[in-house]
């Protein structure tokens, strides 16, 4: 049995995590807890949708979770992406952008499976 904070020997590592400036800049600006969470929901949620005007307050998944997010693999980075071109002037897909400093692109063949 191995105790704790002892490496077994002739176990492999993981390797290194590449660098992920667009998800740290995320998790930074509180748009997400952490990259696990990025990871697993593929997506940014709109908190406050209740609390905006129509049409971003309509009880829709598309207007709680307007831009999709890739996991960066194999090389590729993170990239963002809206789920449908009618959501450019979502309120919170224009805080995103403001402070991720660009624009979030239009739908595209993005994801890797999905």
């Amino acid at each position: 049995m191995v105790s704790k904070g002892h490496k077994k020997e002739g176990a492999r590592q993981l390797p290194p995590l590449p660098p992920d400036p667009l998800g740290e800049t995320l998790v930074r600006l509180g748009f997400v807890a952490n990259a696990y969470l990025l990871d697993i929901n593929m997506a940014l949620q709109a908190h406050d949708t209740a609390k905006m005007p129509e049409p971003w307050s309509l009880p829709s998944r598309l207007m709680r979770f307007p831009i999709r997010v890739s996991v960066p693999s194999h090389g590729a980075p993170r990239r963002l992406t809206l789920t449908h071109p009618g959501l450019e002037a979502h309120p919170f897909v224009r805080r995103v952008e403001a402070g991720i400093g660009k624009r979030v692109p239009l739908p595209g063949a993005m994801l890797q499976f999905g």
